[in-house]
């Protein structure tokens, strides 16, 4: 076992689908900071649109909601 912070973990809790911590505003914020680093400065993408496209495949994300980053920097 690893100590971090002189405390013993013996656990870890993943929280992938949203049941302890609604993750859909860092994850907009994280979209929309790659999207203006890409020099895409037109879109930015918020809450519910990462609640609408969470559990979907990545390639059924850009097919279907993100068409416009292009194919080239997916």
């Amino acid at each position: 076992m690893k100590t971090i912070n002189s405390t013993t973990t013996d656990s870890l809790i993943l929280d992938l689908d949203g049941t302890l911590w609604d993750a859909s505003e860092i994850c907009a914020k994280a979209w929309s900071d790659l999207l203006t680093g890409l020099g895409i400065t037109e879109y930015s993408i918020d809450a519910p649109t990462i609640r609408a496209v969470s559990g979907l495949s990545i390639d059924k994300v850009f097919k279907e909601h993100f068409t416009f980053i292009p194919e080239s920097m997916r």
